[in-house]
């Protein structure tokens, strides 16, 4: 194929929309806005060489490392071609033993950055020294995200964090120093993990810097620290709510999702259906005080053992905008599935947990006992088979996360656990391999999907 007849800022603006990665807030939360070398812009580059030329630094605009002799290779190789280092706009490095070498890690990353002056965001699991960090406050670099607190220096008042982002922390506690003092300095937190008590007690005042998305272990019905928090903090998109005791059985009413306690016992399934925990998205700039649902939708829901028929369409007709849902020990027959599924519109990720085995899956010898949960050949079948009807039957859906697994003696365990990317196909499926070589009856799982082998996401 000659050059197109298109102009180049044309041909730009296509291959932009291709790398481009929209804002998911369920997960790639580690991510820049370019995807890593997209399965659609390697077809469109090998067009033409025009094509190719446009596209090349946005195929290379994503870098991940996981080891540190790769690391050693990828500086090599950004010394020695400069167009290459100024393609990249975002670098991960998760090395398997970060705290090995981090003298000799962080020395290596200072050279880097050197070469990579384009490079917009840096994902790191390394310790960083005070050496290291006043390098990369010294880059034109926005963004530094790091996996944990260890990896940061003692907090000072001169110390400045205010490239840092915190990727995701549980937090027993809001008094201890460590917390407070990273926060002064700048540091952001992008989720957060926390109890409903200690909101409660002491975080309607607190300040948790650029913090995106929030998971609150429910252990009362007060929902009082509410309003104020979120006002309090505008870039909060999402908050997952996990209870620790029986939605369906209480008789106090729950914000959000009240009305769909409502309609379930008005139709007489309340007790058919337990709700493990559910997701609101914020919809607009947080106004009302009293009003705890005017700004926020419920866009996910995590159902367990659903055994009526009527659960799924009554979901359905109360949150039409469903993007994420869990079900966990419900499913009894795909095709019912599928159906109820279908309306879900706006349904982006399905999670199915322990799902599998009870279903109905054609074994001539599982028909027979229906007693018996089907084993791992025939699960994993199942599993190919059945994620690519839905996939189809239901082209909304992005991903699935999967989780499965069987534990009858120690010869005889295996678990499956890992993403699928719909948009991709099926080409990259689940596979069962030995988790040694002496009990070849024990399997684990190999993540499906690379894209998100790092994320492990429960509504």
């Amino acid at each position: 194929m000659s050059e197109s007849i298109l102009p180049e800022e044309i041909l730009h603006s296509v291959v932009e929309s291709l790398a481009y990665n929209a804002d998911f807030v369920e997960r790639n939360l580690l991510r820049l806005r370019w995807k890593n070398a997209t399965n659609e812009l390697f077809s469109f580059s090998v067009a033409c060489h025009q094509f190719r030329r446009i596209s090349l630094p946005f195929l290379l605009s994503y870098i991940e490392i996981q080891r540190l002799e790769d690391l050693e290779m990828f500086k090599d190789q950004c010394i020695l071609n400069a167009s290459f280092a100024g393609s990249i706009r975002s670098l991960s490095v998760l090395l398997p033993s970060p705290w090995r070498d981090a003298y000799h890690t962080n020395n290596m990353m200072k050279h880097l950055l050197c070469y990579l002056k384009d490079l917009s965001q840096l994902v790191l699991n390394i310790d960083i020294n005070i050496s290291l960090l006043a390098h990369l406050n010294r880059h034109s670099l926005s963004n530094i995200i790091v996996t944990s607190f260890g990896q940061l220096p003692e907090t000072s008042n001169s110390l400045d964090l205010e490239k840092i982002i915190l990727a995701d922390a549980t937090i027993d506690g809001l008094d201890g120093g460590y917390l407070k003092g990273h926060l002064a300095c700048g540091m952001q937190v992008r989720r957060l993990g926390m109890r409903q008590d200690l909101m409660v007690n002491s975080s309607g005042t607190h300040i948790f810097n650029g913090l995106y998305e929030i998971e609150v272990e429910l252990r009362t019905l007060s929902f009082s620290w509410l309003p104020e928090f979120t006002r309090a903090h505008p870039l909060l998109k999402k908050i997952s709510f996990t209870d620790s005791f029986d939605f369906p059985i209480s008789h106090n009413a729950i914000p959000f999702i009240q009305p769909l306690f409502e309609t379930f016992r008005q139709q007489g399934v309340h007790r058919a259906v337990r709700i493990q925990g559910f997701s609101v998205t914020r919809t607009s700039a947080s106004t009302s005080t009293t009003d705890l649902t005017r700004d926020w939708e419920v866009t996910g829901l995590h159902l367990r053992q659903v055994a009526d028929s009527l659960v799924l369409p009554i979901v359905h007709s109360v949150f039409p905008r469903i993007s994420t849902l869990t079900l966990e020990r419900g499913c009894s027959c795909i095709d019912e599935l599928i159906t109820f599924l279908r309306p879900f519109s706006s349904l982006q990720v399905l999670t199915l947990r322990f799902c599998f085995q009870h279903l109905e899956l054609g074994h001539p010898g599982l028909a027979n006992h229906p007693h018996v949960l089907a084993g791992p050949v025939e699960t994993e079948a199942a599993m190919i088979r059945y994620i690519s009807c839905i996939a189809r039957k239901i082209p909304s859906i992005e991903a699935f996360y999967i989780e499965e697994r069987q534990e009858s003696g120690v010869d005889e365990s295996w678990t499956f656990r890992g993403w699928i990317d719909a948009r991709k196909g099926m080409t990259e499926v689940p596979a069962m391999i030995p988790s040694s070589r002496q009990r070849v009856g024990r399997y684990m799982a190999t993540y499906i999907s690379q894209k998100h082998s790092s994320t492990t996401f429960f509504i």
